[in-house]
């Protein structure tokens, strides 16, 4: 094999090993912002709900 053969072949793992991290990167950061937008839902609707019953009560 010749360099320039010996390079691609790396370049080409690397870069399908890179492709796999990412997107385990991506589907984490998706889970963490799901999260945090569940938990938001439900302080803004136990806020509501409080407020709610100081009006009525």
């Amino acid at each position: 094999m010749r360099p320039a053969e010996d390079l691609s072949c790396w370049h080409g793992l690397c870069h399908r090993y890179l492709e796999s991290f990412i997107s385990h990167l991506r589907s984490t950061a998706m889970k963490f912002e799901t999260l945090m937008l569940e938990s938001l839902l439900a302080v803004c609707m136990l806020l509501c709900a409080l407020t709610m019953g100081a009006m009525l009560g």
